[in-house]
C-alpha cells in the first residue's frame, strides 16, 4: 500500500511525469495500489516512446477546412441543433462579439461545445476554436472531417500531460480567436 489517498497519488504521478517527461494515462493511475505498482508503471511508461496513436499530429491542429467543407458542416450540424433542440440565450448581449474570450462549460456531455457554439453570432463562431479529446474525436472516421469542420476544433489529450494542449490553446488567444 502507498500509505496515501487518491489525491495524494495524483499530486505525486503528477511530479513524476513532469520529472521523467513520461505520461501515464488516468487510467492507469488508479491500478497503482503499491510501491511495486508505481515503479513497475514508471519503467513501462519510461521505456515507451511516443506511437503514431498517442502523437497529435501536427497538421490535425493547423490545416484549416476548405470553405465548402465548412459550409456544409455548419449548415448540418447548426441546423440539426436548432431543429432537435429549443435553444433559448439568456443575456447573450454578454458574449464579446470581438477579442479573445474563454467559454467554459461544467462538460455534462459531448454536446457541451455544439450547443455553445450554437448560441454564439455566426461572425464570433466562425472565429472561436475548441479543444476537443483527441481520443474521442479523431479515432473515428468521420471526426476529423465533419466536426473539425463545423467548429474549428484542434486534437487535445484528455490523459497524461496537458501541457502540450495548454500550449495551443494559449497560441490560439494570442492569435484573437477565443476558446470553448
Amino acid at each position: 500500500d502507498l500509505g496515501i489517498d487518491s489525491i495524494m497519488k495524483i499530486e505525486l504521478i503528477s511530479d513524476i511525469e513532469k520529472d521523467l517527461n513520461i505520461a501515464i494515462p488516468e487510467e492507469i493511475i488508479y491500478t497503482i495500489e503499491s510501491f511495486t505498482d508505481l515503479i513497475q508503471t514508471i519503467n513501462n511508461y519510461s521505456e515507451k516512446s511516443e506511437t503514431e496513436d498517442t502523437q497529435v499530429k501536427e497538421e490535425e491542429i493547423t490545416k484549416e477546412p476548405g470553405l465548402i467543407t465548412k459550409a456544409i458542416s455548419s449548415i448540418l450540424i447548426f441546423g440539426f441543433l436548432k431543429l432537435l433542440f429549443k435553444i433559448e440565450t439568456v443575456n447573450g448581449d454578454r458574449i464579446p462579439q470581438t477579442g479573445t474570450f474563454i467559454i467554459v462549460s461544467n462538460h455534462a456531455s459531448m454536446l457541451d461545445f455544439p450547443v455553445l457554439s450554437a448560441i454564439l453570432p455566426s461572425k464570433v463562431r466562425k472565429v472561436v476554436s475548441v479543444p476537443a479529446a483527441y481520443d474521442y474525436f479523431y479515432k473515428k472516421s468521420l471526426g476529423p472531417w465533419f466536426f473539425r469542420a463545423g467548429f474549428n476544433m484542434f486534437p487535445m489529450k484528455r490523459y497524461g500531460n496537458y501541457y502540450d494542449g495548454l500550449k495551443i490553446c494559449a497560441q490560439k488567444l494570442k492569435e484573437g480567436r477565443p476558446l470553448i
